[in-house]
């Protein structure tokens, strides 16, 4: 049995492909109070005396434990909590996109930054990305994200979710002509004992004001690392555009030194 990985990748006219996409560890020093706060999402609130703490963070499980919250939630309090964040972006960075993935808030989250709304998710178990980009400074200003979660409904469940912001957070800076989020989908629409043809559909913003050419770079990789097949399309996106490539690639067993009688997994 062959299985393979598929790579793909954005090469912008002038950007070199690994300065491409630059993706943070967001997981430090936040700020956290228990309880909600009508101006926590404002840049100048003052969060002095919050808590400061790494996510994944559970404020459930510290309690305090009652009866009263129900076996499904393991008798832990839900309630609404606050998290703040300041940060700051290079003066180099200007002009590109700035985004922040949750991999999973529990539950019903709200997320601002500067003060702005960007987004959020009701459902605890979905990761979900928010675009910062016409909102943030760069330099040495203070930028200031702020996440507020209600799961004051703390009988949701049948089993124990926690509270808060309970997986990864990212910050994510790219150029404004960037694969899309999720923007990459791999199928084998035709598979044989001895080949297989994988298609690659891939998502694309153009998210500046001007007109830009590029080459999408799509690789198919071994598990020793060979790269056994690859497609280079050239295209352009106009201004402010979303466009969808579909490359297909037919790929062979014997690319990867084994016997064509292998099979291939999907």
């Amino acid at each position: 049995m062959v299985v393979v990985a598929g790579f793909c990748a954005l090469l912008p006219v002038r950007l070199p492909a690994q300065n491409a996409r630059v993706t943070e560890d967001f997981d430090a020093n936040w700020l956290f109070n228990k309880g909600d706060f009508v101006s926590a999402m404002m840049p100048a609130f003052d969060d002095s005396n919050w808590r400061t703490l790494n996510v994944p963070h559970d404020w459930s499980i510290e309690g305090p434990f009652s009866a009263d919250y129900g076996s499904g939630n393991g008798y832990a309090p839900g309630g609404i909590g606050w998290y703040r964040k300041h940060f700051q972006l290079d003066a180099n960075q200007k002009g590109s996109a700035v985004a922040i993935e949750f991999d999973g808030v529990y539950d019903y989250s709200e997320v601002w930054v500067n003060g702005q709304l960007v987004g959020g998710r009701p459902y605890g178990f979905s990761s979900f990305q928010c675009d910062l980009t016409p909102f943030v400074k760069f330099s040495s200003a203070d930028n200031v994200v702020a996440v507020r979660v209600d799961h004051s409904r703390f009988a949701d469940s049948r089993f124990y979710t926690g509270s808060g912001i309970y997986r990864n957070v990212r910050l994510v800076i790219t150029d404004k002509l960037r694969l899309a989020h999720w923007g990459t989908s791999v199928t084998t629409p035709k598979i044989k004992n001895d080949s297989a043809i994988v298609r690659i559909e891939t998502t694309i913003e153009n998210n500046s004001a001007n007109n830009k050419k590029f080459s999408l770079q799509s690789d198919i990789v071994a598990p020793d690392g060979k790269i056994v097949g690859t497609l280079t399309t050239s295209k352009s996106a106009a201004s402010i555009s979303v466009q969808t490539l579909v490359q297909e690639i037919k790929f062979r067993s014997h690319n990867c030194g084994r016997s064509n009688r292998r099979s291939f997994t999907r």
